[in-house]
C-alpha cells in the first residue's frame, strides 16, 4: 500500500477519511497561497551601488554647473580653472541620466567614467597647453572640435536613456516621468544650444547667449534635483534578482476531481 500524495509533495496517512483529507489539501493550500502573497509583498532591497552612483554624479554635475555659472564672473587663473570644471556639464548630466534609468543590478562599466573624465582633460589641455607655440596652433582647434564632437553624442545620449525602458512593462507613472524627463532635458539643448550655439553677432540670441546658457544651466540643474527626488522614493527593481513569476489561476473543477480520485477513490493508495 502506498500512501496518497499531493501535489506539493507531502505524503498523507492512507487511507482516511474524505473529511480529513480534504481538511490537509486545504491547509495546503492556504499555506502554498501564504508564501506566494508573501513573497509578492517582500519590498526589494535597496541597491547601494546605483544609489552611491546617482549621489556622486549628481554632485559632480551640481558642482560642474556652478562652475560653468561663476567662470564668466572671474578673469585670470581662476576663470580658466572654472571653465574647465564646468566644461564637462554634459557628460555627467548623462551619467545622472544613466544613473536614474539603468536597473541598479545591471552592469557598471568604467568607459563612461572614463569618457568624461577625458572630455574634462581635453578642456584642460585646450585651455592650458600650447600656448603661444606657432608650431602646434592647430592643436587646441583639434582639441575643441573633438570636445565638440563628445559633448554633443553626450548630449544626445543624455535624451535617449530615459527613453530606452519605454517598450518594457512598466508603471504609468513611471512611463510619464520617463517622458517628461525627456522632453525637459531636450527643450533646454535646444534653447541653450541649437538656438544660441553659433548665432549671428547683433542677434539676440548672441546678446544674451550668456545669460540664456546660465538659466538654461540652473533650469537643468533645478530638474536634476527633481528628478534625483523622485527616484529615491521610486526606485527601479533590481535587475539581478530573480523575476517574479506569474501566478498562474488554479480551476476548482480539476481540484475537485483530484480530491475526490485521491479521497474517495483512493487513487495512489493502490500499487501499480
Amino acid at each position: 500500500m502506498y500512501a496518497p500524495v499531493s501535489s506539493s509533495g507531502i505524503i498523507f496517512d492512507a487511507p482516511r477519511g474524505a473529511a480529513d483529507g480534504a481538511a490537509d489539501l486545504a491547509d495546503l493550500e492556504i499555506g502554498h497561497e501564504f508564501l506566494k502573497a508573501a513573497r509578492r509583498r517582500r519590498p526589494a532591497p535597496p541597491s547601494p551601488a546605483g544609489l552611491a552612483d546617482r549621489r556622486v554624479y549628481g554632485l559632480a554635475f551640481a558642482g560642474a554647473v556652478a562652475a560653468f555659472c561663476l567662470s564668466g564672473l572671474f578673469d585670470g587663473v581662476t576663470g580658466q580653472v572654472l571653465a574647465v570644471a564646468g566644461g564637462a556639464t554634459c557628460g555627467w548630466s548623462w551619467l545622472v541620466a544613466r544613473a536614474l534609468f539603468r536597473a541598479p543590478g545591471a552592469p557598471r562599466p568604467a568607459w563612461p567614467l572614463a569618457l568624461v573624465a577625458a572630455m574634462t582633460a581635453l578642456g584642460a589641455l585646450q585651455t592650458w597647453a600650447w600656448t603661444g607655440d606657432a608650431a602646434l596652433a592647430a592643436v587646441p582647434r583639434m582639441i575643441d572640435n573633438l570636445g565638440v564632437l563628445i559633448s554633443s553624442c553626450l548630449l544626445l545620449l543624455a535624451i535617449v536613456e530615459p527613453l530606452r525602458g519605454l517598450g518594457v512593462a512598466a508603471p504609468r507613472a513611471e512611463l510619464r516621468f520617463r517622458v517628461i524627463f525627456a522632453v525637459i532635458y531636450a527643450l533646454v539643448l535646444a534653447v541653450a544650444v541649437v538656438w544660441v550655439d553659433g548665432a549671428p553677432r547683433g542677434d539676440a540670441a548672441a546678446r544674451w547667449g550668456p545669460s540664456i546658457k546660465t538659466g538654461c544651466a540652473l533650469l537643468a540643474l533645478l530638474g536634476m534635483g527633481a528628478s534625483l527626488w523622485y527616484r529615491q522614493r521610486h526606485p527601479l527593481p533590481d535587475a539581478a534578482a530573480p523575476r517574479r513569476r506569474r501566478s498562474v489561476v488554479g480551476d476548482p473543477a480539476l481540484g475537485q476531481r483530484l480530491l475526490r480520485a485521491m479521497v474517495d477513490d483512493g487513487a495512489y493508495t493502490r500499487p501499480i
